[in-house]
């Protein structure tokens, strides 16, 4: 998907296909949540403030919780398996640790959560763009018509 401006610039800007945020975006990075714990109250204060840049809405918050908890969690499996190891003994017999497993799932989850909310490179993709530029915002106006144009 194209960003705007690039859409803008080619000519093929059209506002029937532009999306438009209808819900107030928030314009502050709302305080961590009494009930999240404290790993994710600190995901939270790092993730908030780019989260609102983008579009954050106060329905998002709830989701918000649930990714700041997400990353917090696949946080603290990290730090499982780096100090146990990869594998366990289990039955005189090696396995691979459970946490692995969680933390393939944590880390999954929160990717796609990081992209909802235009927090990863593809997410901003599918933001909500501007309203279409007009031809007073286009940079390129200014430079009036090209002589072919004008004797043709």
């Amino acid at each position: 998907m194209k960003p705007t401006q690039v859409k803008a610039i080619a000519g093929t800007a059209r506002p029937d296909r532009m999306r438009q945020a209808t819900i107030q975006r928030l314009t502050t990075s709302p305080e961590p949540p009494a009930s999240l714990s404290p790993g994710a109250a600190g995901e939270w204060e790092r993730i908030a403030p780019q989260a609102v840049l983008v579009g954050l809405c106060t329905p998002d918050l709830r989701a918000l919780e649930l990714l700041c908890e997400t990353l917090a969690t696949a946080t603290t499996l990290a730090v499982i398996i780096r100090r146990e190891g990869v594998t366990i003994t289990s039955n005189g017999s090696q396995k691979s640790h459970p946490a692995l497993a969680a933390l393939a799932g944590a880390r999954k989850d929160a990717a796609a959560l990081l992209g909802r909310f235009g927090l990863d490179p593809r997410g901003r993709t599918a933001l909500p763009t501007a309203p279409a530029p007009t031809a007073t915002a286009n940079p390129f106006a200014a430079l009036g018509t090209s002589p072919r144009a004008a004797t043709g």
